[in-house]
């Protein structure tokens, strides 16, 4: 997964977020999905925000929380 979030990562457009988030959803594996989460926040996918939010009170890894939050923060700084 990761090539293919690399090669994501810099098209533009709120179809790859979308892409991205239904990824988030049907993966499995804290390090498949602390990528994805990188990679909204690199991208700083808006429309993300919702599901990261959910992320932050992972219970079964902090590696993901730490990640949402981390992305939340980039997203927001480029909100501003």
């Amino acid at each position: 997964s990761d090539m293919a979030r690399y090669a994501l990562q810099n098209i533009p457009g709120s179809k790859v977020d979308i892409v991205l988030l239904r990824a988030l959803h049907g993966a499995t594996g804290s390090a498949t999905k602390i990528g994805i989460v990188n990679t909204l926040g690199e991208r700083r996918a808006g429309a993300a925000v919702q599901a990261l939010q959910a992320l932050t009170q992972s219970q079964g890894d902090a590696g993901i929380g730490e990640a949402a939050r981390a992305a939340l923060t980039k997203i927001e700084a480029g909100a501003r």
